[in-house]
């Protein structure tokens, strides 16, 4: 590994996690970026897009994207379109796209995919089971935070008993 990339792996450790909330419904993209803010202790940042022509574009600029929080269903097209999009891409972005939607589990049968879904690439970045046993927001943020590498309390929102 040259000088270069461990300075670049340095620099990326102490940047805070960048996610893109992809979706039409602002209600969703704020809500949700309040909830991850809140959570956050400030290891993350939260953007937003509205299409998914808009979330590929987002990807080719810096810094990069760590994690796509992606609606299955847009006004542009949809989820499976960015996901096929990143997955032709050169080289392979490092980031995971966690699929979000009214569906629930049940995107995966709306979208088979079958013709990547058993690819290397799809399985380490598409994280297709992201809802099962995903109860409440804090549950879902610290999922998130363990696929971003960022281990601890997130603080922020608190159950009320």
């Amino acid at each position: 590994m040259g000088l270069l990339s461990r300075r670049t792996l340095l620099w990326r450790k102490t940047l805070p996690k960048r996610i893109l909330m992809a979706d039409d419904d602002s209600s969703a993209r704020e809500s949700t970026k309040w909830i991850l803010e809140a959570m956050s202790n400030e290891e993350l940042v939260v953007e937003g897009c509205v299409t998914g022509r808009e979330c590929l574009e987002r990807l080719k600029q810096s810094p990069p994207i760590d994690l796509i929080l992606l609606d299955m269903s847009m006004p542009d097209g949809n989820g499976e379109d960015v996901i096929r999009e990143v997955l032709g891409m050169d080289p392979l972005p490092t980031l995971r796209i966690v699929p979000v939607t009214a569906w629930g589990s049940e995107w995966k049968e709306k979208f088979p995919m079958k013709d990547i879904r058993d690819t290397e690439a799809y399985k380490r970045i598409v994280q297709e089971n992201a809802y099962d046993g995903l109860k409440d927001p804090k549950s879902f943020v610290y999922y998130l935070r363990s696929l971003l590498g960022i281990n601890g309390d997130p603080g922020g929102l608190t159950h009320a008993a």
